[in-house]
């Protein structure tokens, strides 16, 4: 049970881990 809960928020974390460099990467270009 508690795995499954770690790893749904592990799964949201890297999602938006990814969206956090994404916005890294277009500032640094548009800078």
């Amino acid at each position: 049970m508690l795995k499954k809960v770690i790893g749904r928020l592990e799964g949201k974390l890297g999602k938006l881990w990814q969206l956090l460099e994404k916005w890294q990467m277009n500032i640094m270009t548009c800078h």
